[in-house]
């Protein structure tokens, strides 16, 4: 699990590994959630920066 810090233009700002898993996967997990792009949170009708909690997974083939 990642904690986001989201600006107020949508972009990943700051990224916490809250469950590491190894270093391989923790590596591929941040390199992943630091390519996301959201739309802004609003508060009264502006645009704000918020923070967000994701799951990560992995799949092996």
């Amino acid at each position: 699990m990642s904690g986001l810090m989201i600006s107020d233009e949508g972009k990943v700002t700051e990224i916490w590994l809250l469950r590491p898993a190894d270093n391989d996967l923790d590596e591929a997990a941040w390199h992943a959630v630091n390519q996301y792009m959201f739309k802004p949170a609003q508060y009264d009708g502006s645009p704000v920066g918020t923070v967000l909690f994701v799951e990560t997974n992995f799949w092996a083939q």
